[in-house]
C-alpha cells in the first residue's frame, strides 16, 4: 500500500496497525490524541529535504510509532512530532532513519521520550543517520520505593536498551535540548541519552 501526496493529509482518528506501506514524499500524516501507529511489517516513508514526511497530532499529544516486525523499516526525511509517551518505540526490529527529526515530545516516568528501543532478541540493528532529537521532556514523579528511590531508567531524548548481538548505531546525529525534570527523585540520568 502507498500513501501519496495527492491523498494528504491523511488522519488517523484511532489506534492504527500498519503492514507493509511506503510514504511518498510530502505527506502529513495527523494523529488524533492519544492514539498510536504500530508498525507490525516495514514502513518505508521517502521524504526529501524539500518534501519531507511529517507526522504530527491534530490536537493534543498523540502516542507515537511503535514497530515490531522483523522486516527493516526505513525512514527518510521524516519528522515526528509532538508526541506523548514515546515518538519511536522499537521491540526487536531493526530500522534504519536518514535525516529524521523527533522533536517536542513527553514522558512520564520510564524513559525514551524521544526514541525507546528494545533489542533483546537475535542480531538487530537500529541505524540513525544525520538525525535530531530535540526538546524531549521526561517528567519523573511518584511515591518512592522501600530503598527510597523508584526505578524510573532514564534518557528522555534515546533509551536504548540491547543484548550481547543487537546494537543502535548513530551517525552525525544531533541530541539537543532535551530534559529530565525531577520531584526529588535522585536516580533518574542521561537526558539525552541512556544506554543499557
Amino acid at each position: 500500500k502507498t500513501w501519496t501526496a495527492a491523498g494528504s493529509p491523511y488522519r488517523v482518528t484511532a489506534n492504527l496497525t500498519l503492514s507493509a506501506v511506503t510514504i511518498q514524499a510530502g505527506v502529513r500524516v495527523c494523529v488524533s490524541a492519544g492514539k498510536t501507529i504500530d508498525v507490525v511489517s516495514w514502513l518505508r516513508t521517502n521524504g526529501t529535504k524539500d518534501q519531507p514526511v511529517v507526522f504530527g497530532a491534530t490536537s493534543g499529544r498523540w502516542g507515537g510509532i511503535g514497530f515490531s516486525g522483523a522486516a527493516r523499516s526505513d525512514l527518510r526525511h521524516t519528522s515526528i512530532v509532538g508526541t506523548a509517551g514515546g515518538a519511536v518505540r522499537v521491540t526487536d526490529a531493526p530500522l534504519t532513519m536518514t535525516d529524521c527529526t523527533v522533536r517536542d515530545g513527553t514522558v512520564g516516568n520510564g524513559g525514551g521520550s524521544g526514541l525507546r528501543l528494545r533489542l533483546n532478541s537475535g542480531t538487530m540493528v537500529v541505524r540513525l543517520e544525520r538525525c535530531v532529537v530535540r526538546g524531549q521532556r521526561m517528567t519523573v514523579s511518584g511515591p518512592r520505593c522501600q530503598n527510597g528511590s523508584i526505578p524510573t531508567g532514564g534518557g528522555s531524548g534515546i533509551q536504548a536498551v540491547t543484548n550481547a548481538t543487537s546494537k543502535l548505531e548513530m551517525v552525525d546525529c544531533d541530541l539537543v535540548d532535551n530534559r529530565v525534570d525531577r520531584s526529588g527523585i535522585a536516580n533518574t540520568r542521561g537526558a539525552g541519552m541512556w544506554l543499557r
